[in-house]
């Protein structure tokens, strides 16, 4: 942990527990909501073209996103951190702003039911349970309007979420290359031109604001921090994934902590496949700064879920090489975002 130098202060998290949605929750009595988070676990590879799939051209066209402007949308859930974007000609869609994913992704219903264009895919993703799934199509769109920011030749893979609540979900092919402020308390998704940044959050570093900078794994794509816990000693990994809404442990902390599961319940991820996981019941964990009572589970990986992070105001730096953490949402209602 890189202190800022920017105050003093400890925040208690309560992580409560959501009912779960659809295909992605956790049956058993504690329902916590399971993470949408999705990992690429090979290379994206095109493969042959259907009848529907634009000019080979236009199919081989890069991925662009434009940002001129700083731009606030709300976020529209207390569950996820949900986002209405646009299609132009086609209307909106709902998005869940990912961090803990690779790529971005839209669910083939959805796809369908506007008509977007399709063509092959290869890929291998693996879920928040390390399940993999084969995503056999992409789907194409011209542009998408998240706000003030433009993506044109958008390509995400299809996936079958069978889910209603939500169209896609935006990754870190998009989120590494913009300015980023996710801002839990007051749930807002604040995107910022490059060459604004220290214009923008400069109200932030202002003496009283509590925030703690971490160096990211250069070598990781999913923005992932070492962190004090308890009396362990050395720092532990914890992805920062804001989609997936409960914490998780990776078994060997969960170990070394010496948590005793409450309960083994069946959990779904994107793979849709039940498996069987331990649930905590955890009381005043020590996270350097944060304090954090709740339910978690266990997880191929330890995770900052939205649980954690809709307490906090996240700040992703495009390049995905550093990230801060602002503790105390007392100050940050009243917080602007500008640029000059």
């Amino acid at each position: 942990m890189e202190d800022r130098g920017l105050g003093e202060a400890a925040l208690s998290i309560d992580l409560h527990e959501h009912v779960g949605r659809a295909h992605n929750c956790y049956a058993g009595p504690m329902k916590v909501s399971a993470g949408h988070a999705i990992l690429v676990a090979a290379t994206l590879v095109l493969g042959a073209c259907s009848s529907r799939e634009p000019a080979v051209e236009s199919a081989q066209e890069p991925t662009r996103v434009f940002l001129t402007a700083i731009t606030s949308l709300d976020l529209l859930d207390d569950i996820e951190p949900l986002i209405h974007a646009r299609i132009p000609g086609v209307g909106d869609i709902t998005l869940l702003i990912d961090t803990g994913a690779e790529f971005s992704w839209i669910d083939d219903a959805f796809a369908r039911r506007v008509g977007l264009p399709r063509g092959a895919l290869g890929a291998t993703l693996r879920d928040i349970q390390g399940l993999e799934s084969q995503i056999a199509e992409r789907c194409f769109v011209d542009e998408l309007e998240i706000g003030e920011a433009i993506v044109t030749n958008f390509k995400p893979p299809l996936f079958d979420t069978l889910t209603e609540h939500v169209d896609g979900a935006l990754g870190q092919d998009i989120l590494s290359v913009l300015d980023v402020v996710v801002d839990g308390p007051a749930k807002r998704l604040i995107l910022i031109p490059r060459g604004t940044w220290d214009q923008a959050v400069r109200t932030l570093m202002e003496p009283g604001n509590v925030a703690y900078g971490y160096a990211l794994d250069a070598d990781v794509s999913i923005p992932t921090i070492q962190v004090a816990v308890g009396e362990l000693e050395g720092a532990q990994a914890f992805e920062i994934d804001t989609g997936s809404a409960p914490m998780t442990f990776a078994p060997a902390l969960a170990a070394q902590l010496g948590l005793e599961p409450t309960e083994i319940a069946p959990s779904w991820g994107l793979s849709h496949v039940a498996v069987d996981v331990p649930f905590y019941d955890v009381q005043g964990l020590a996270l350097e700064a944060l304090n954090v009572s709740g339910v978690a589970h266990e997880a191929p990986e330890s995770r900052l879920g939205w649980g954690v992070l809709q307490n906090l105001v996240s700040v992703f730096p495009a390049g995905g090489k550093k990230a801060l953490l602002f503790i105390d949402p007392t100050w940050r209602a009243a917080w602007v975002p500008t640029a000059r």
